[in-house]
């Protein structure tokens, strides 16, 4: 059975994919680190990229789980299926595949923007949602 959390999460994060060339991958040779590179070879795109999926991705099984109860209480999921979707190591392991997908995700910097925009501005899942759903990325 697939977890609510899990496709919940992962909806969000095929929101946020971009068919966008992403950075160069390319080493830098040792010496010539260009300013917006980090030592740890991300640039700042990268890292405030990084930050922002951290964030997201918890909020997003945190969403997940709260569309998981309401389920519950209206009577649309049973016990046995509430119990699964909402145990602390269903949830911590689908936020962990969450962060590790986004952060591979080639997005552009409005994309990042906006991540960091709906985590900063809403905090009620509906809201936060609907705010997120604004990363699908925008025709050229």
């Amino acid at each position: 059975m697939r977890s609510k959390l899990a496709a919940a999460a992962m909806a969000t994060l095929l929101a946020c994919t971009s068919n966008a060339p992403g950075p160069s991958t390319e080493p830098v040779p040792a010496g010539t680190a260009s300013p917006a590179q980090h030592p740890d070879g991300r640039t700042p795109l990268e890292r405030r990229r990084d930050d922002a999926c951290e964030k997201v991705g918890a909020k997003a099984t945190q969403c997940a789980a709260e569309d998981t109860k309401r389920d519950f209480e209206a009577g649309k999921i049973t016990k046995d299926q509430y119990a699964q979707d909402t145990n602390e190591q269903v949830i911590r392991k689908n936020t962990e595949v969450y962060v590790e997908k986004c952060k591979k995700a080639e997005m552009s910097s409005r994309q990042v923007r906006v991540m960091e925009v709906c985590m900063k501005e809403e905090t009620a899942c509906g809201p936060w949602q609907a705010c997120i759903a604004n990363m699908q990325p925008q025709a050229r």
